[in-house]
């Protein structure tokens, strides 16, 4: 993670404290380098279980225990119909680079468990797409710091063939059920990186390098996508790309049928390709990224606040379909073109079967220009202090070696409207006299 990143994922969420942990709460461990069959282990430091098979089939794991993972492989693992209250730890080791590594893990009916430190990989060619997949009926999971790479040597993505990359269509996690969270993870050289289709999901702090499909997917309501950092995709397929990307599904399932409410996306930063030395040149089929593209409304009550996308297609940021929309403080410029006067754009569009969004907030952007905005009164979309700039340099301290604050003297600075400003940039810096952006002026 670059330095002009550091300050972004400092961020506390109370979303991710966990309940006091009961007094009898009990330490258990599993290696599987013990399992050779001689002694079945007691689930003691000096006597592990060799597998997490033995461990939930002991009977004595109880909510606010803590089982820890040695490093180590534990293949193909299903978990269902297990259910903590207080939650249930899983611990990977966490340190001198030791890894429990995971080919897959499915969780299926299953609540109450914290996910630590864990490892995902694909062990062979062939295997399962999804290397973290949790189903519907599955609840109240907290994964956190965890590694999902499309190969174990995911880091020369950059060096990878188109043929590596269709060869390599690995998803990393799918999260179907409610109330799923995922945190301060890494998603390395995936097809689709992560997505979230249950309610008051909170993917929060989580770095995705390398893609080939989308970045985010998220299409439960009253989720939450805040403080991530998406670079680098690729394009091998017909897949539209996307940073972060929703849609809504009808009672029929079919997309564009229903309603999506409350999704906050917040304090993301995305980049089509970051371009780090001589390792990390854009390849030749590097794609035409989308930054937040929410088409197949409707979406009530969205807001898209604080965001940076530095991207080459057409929608830098588009709700199609909002009702009751805030788009506030977001800079969007084109990855590879400055001068370029026709893309990216914010838009705020109607729906494709020809609803129109009708209410909220387009305030103190930069972007190269606006798409489909209407300020009437029918409309009731409140637009002020938006900047369309097509030449980034002359307005922010160094947008293509990603400093995107603006530049000294700037038309942008203190020129934000005050009525609707965010108090803080993507930050968490205070706006007295509000920029136009989502970063102020160093001071």
């Amino acid at each position: 993670m670059r330095k002009f990143y550091k300050g972004v994922f400092l961020v506390l969420h109370g979303l991710m404290l966990c309940a006091a942990l009961p007094l009898n709460a009990a330490n258990y461990h599993v290696d599987p380098a013990s399992a050779t069959g001689a002694e079945p282990g007691t689930g003691a430091a000096s006597a592990p279980w060799g597998s997490l098979k033995a461990a939930f089939a002991s009977g004595l794991l109880r909510g606010g225990d803590t089982l820890y993972l040695a490093a180590g492989s534990y293949g193909e693992q299903n978990l269902s119909g297990l259910h903590f209250d207080p939650p249930l730890t899983l611990q990977g080791p966490g340190h001198d680079g030791a890894q429990a590594h995971f080919s897959w893990l499915k969780l299926q009916r299953v609540s109450g468990f914290v996910v630590n430190g864990l490892a995902f990989w694909p062990q062979t060619s062939g295997a399962h797409k999804t290397l973290l997949l949790a189903d519907p009926e599955s609840k109240n999971l907290r994964f956190r710091n965890l590694e999902f790479r499309g190969v174990k040597a995911a880091s020369g993505y950059a060096r990878w063939s188109a043929a590596d990359w269709t060869a390599r269509k690995i998803n990393g996690a799918l999260l179907r059920g409610t109330d799923m969270v995922m945190q301060e993870s890494r998603f390395t050289g995936l097809y689709m990186a992560l997505a979230a289709t249950g309610a008051r999901a909170q993917l929060i702090d989580n770095q995705i390098t390398g893609f080939s499909g989308d970045g985010i997917r998220v299409l439960g309501d009253h989720s939450v996508v805040a403080d991530n950092l998406i670079r680098d995709c690729v394009q091998v397929d017909n897949n539209h790309a996307d940073g972060i990307q929703s849609w809504s599904l009808g009672k029929d399932r079919r997309p564009g049928k229903g309603v999506v409410t409350g999704l906050q996306i917040q304090r993301n930063v995305i980049i089509e390709w970051l371009e780090q030395g001589p390792n990390q040149q854009r390849p030749a089929f590097g794609c035409s990224l989308q930054g937040i593209g929410f088409f197949d409304g409707m979406f009530q009550d969205t807001r898209v606040e604080n965001n940076v996308v530095r991207v080459s297609a057409y929608h830098g940021i588009t709700i199609a379909g909002g009702l009751n929309t805030w788009i506030r403080h977001n800079t969007v410029l084109h990855s590879r073109e400055p001068g370029n006067r026709k893309r990216p754009w914010i838009g705020l569009s109607p729906h494709k079967d020809g609803r129109p969004s009708v209410g909220g907030v387009v305030v103190n952007n930069y972007a190269v220009r606006m798409l489909h905005h209407d300020s009437t009164d029918q409309s009731k979309i409140y637009t002020a202090g938006n900047y369309w700039g097509s030449y980034p340099a002359r307005d922010l301290v160094a947008p293509y070696e990603d400093r995107f604050a603006p530049k000294s003297g700037a038309a942008i600075i203190d020129a934000g409207d005050t009525l609707y400003a965010l108090p803080t940039d993507l930050f968490g810096r205070p706006r007295l006299k509000p920029d136009i952006g989502a970063i102020e002026a160093d001071q």
